[in-house]
């Protein structure tokens, strides 16, 4: 019964492999082990938000903290602010999540970053430990016991990145002053036409020039086409690729090809018939259809048209080293390349060290140029929205979070959770800060500091 529980719920999965430290009256850890799976299922909307902070464990004060008022009632957020202060157990959970959601797919790609190296290092190691972790104890539970066929793949478990046995990618963890270009590898070779508003280009053409270009992309909630702006692009050096062939009628020879990394995705039907001719997105039927990779697809496979039409999958060979290319197009996260449907998590965890660095402009605004360039451009998406988390405790009115809830292009799709350590006279969690270790920090440290945790 426990197991069958912590498949199905963070919250029950954080107690069965730490019944000492997630305990009921430590409601703050329910509350953001909740808000994390509800991120995760795309149910994070104001009314289960709602639920979350009403529940009978939350203390009535805390919904007083949550600016409802900011809170679209029409959004489902993929993208969330934890604001705690430090050793309250924020990054525990996190490690946690980041298991959890493994367990649930083998589909799942998550990337961290945090101020330096060492600690991205410490939190890769600490979620690659958790998946491999082995029983001192038989009555005890461990990972393994609760999702048996999740593994780290053999020769793949190094400290930074890693993959899960039958993955090719799960996880990579880096500093700000590292890098996550190539991992996403959703990519394309240059001269791959994307439609455009200006009509077919080649997605070469369209790198360096992203602000002469709309991309014709899919509207899933309006279901319809539509023309949305580039938020990001970039260009990587002599990548492996695949040649993937598709065709209208089967045994006649392919029709069309695309060359790609053998990761980039395609919304795929496994199977089924040919829908022959539809004039309007309102009449298909798109719940059969996933994003498959490139080295995924087989005999069997639809790929969808701009058009309306369905192309078969006429097979794939082994491409040669080329440059390619990768875009990312705004709030619907698709484009059409070839005319064909193309296009998986990500956790900023502390991009801030300490207030020496929080004052500093010259570091917040590096850690701005960097969220905005290589973050961006590596935030991938399912088409349901990418998964989007920053765990920051908060230094400064223009530190990362400021910036973006600042920003009128990118406040209004964030969540944020803040959990301060004291309301009105209401401590977070006396089990983990006491009030005479509360006044002690009070007096020795410096208002600002001391406000900010």
């Amino acid at each position: 019964m426990k197991i069958r529980k912590a498949r199905k719920s963070l919250w029950a999965y954080n107690c069965v492999l730490s019944p000492d430290f997630y305990k009921s009256e430590r409601w703050h850890l329910w509350v953001l082990s909740w808000t994390l799976q509800y991120l995760y299922e795309r149910k994070l909307n104001k009314e289960n938000f709602r639920k979350i902070c009403t529940n009978r464990l939350v203390p009535e004060w805390f919904k007083d903290t949550v600016d409802w008022d900011s809170i679209d009632d029409n959004r489902v957020y993929t993208k969330l602010m934890i604001n705690m202060p430090p050793r309250f157990g924020k990054s525990r959970t996190l490690v946690n999540f980041c298991d959890w959601i493994l367990g649930q797919s083998l589909k799942n790609r998550i990337i961290t970053v945090s101020y330096n190296t060492d600690l991205a290092a410490s939190m890769s190691r600490y979620v690659r430990d958790g998946i491999m972790m082995e029983k001192v104890d038989p009555m005890e539970i461990v990972f393994s016991d609760i999702f048996p066929t999740t593994k780290v793949a053999k020769g793949n478990s190094g400290f930074m990145k890693w993959a899960l046995e039958g993955s090719f990618f799960n996880y990579l963890g880096t500093g700000l002053e590292g890098t996550i270009t190539g991992v996403g590898a959703n990519c394309l070779v240059g001269d791959t036409p994307v439609t455009t508003i200006k009509g077919r280009v080649p997605i070469e053409d369209i790198y360096g020039h992203e602000s002469e270009y709309q991309i014709l992309s899919y509207n899933a909630k309006e279901k319809q086409l539509e023309y949305r702006p580039i938020i990001a692009s970039r260009k990587i050096e002599q990548q492996d690729t695949v040649i993937v062939f598709f065709t209208k009628n089967k045994g006649n020879g392919y029709d069309w090809s695309i060359e790609c990394t053998p990761e980039h995705r395609f919304f795929v039907r496994h199977g089924g018939k040919d829908w022959g001719k539809v004039e309007d997105w309102e009449e298909i039927d798109l719940s059969d259809f996933e994003w498959v990779e490139a080295k995924d697809l087989k005999d069997g496979d639809f790929f969808l048209r701009q058009s309306f039409e369905l192309l078969a999958f006429d097979g794939r060979i082994q491409g040669r080293k080329k440059d390619v290319y990768d875009i990312q197009v705004a709030v619907n996260h698709n484009f059409f390349a070839e005319t064909v449907m193309t296009h998986n998590c990500t956790i900023v965890d502390d991009p801030v060290k300490n207030a020496q660095e929080a004052y500093n402009a010259n570091v917040l605004d590096g850690i701005w140029d960097w969220y905005t360039g290589t973050f961006l451009s590596r935030s991938e998406d399912d088409g349901d929205g990418s998964i989007d988390i920053i765990n920051h405790t908060r230094w400064s009115t223009q530190d990362l979070c400021g910036r973006i809830l600042d920003s009128p292009d990118m406040g209004y799709k964030w969540l944020t959770l803040s959990m301060p350590a004291e309301y009105e006279s209401e401590l977070l969690c006396p089990t983990l800060l006491s009030r005479e270790k509360y006044n002690e920090l009070k007096g020795a440290m410096d208002n600002n500091i001391f406000q900010a945790n």
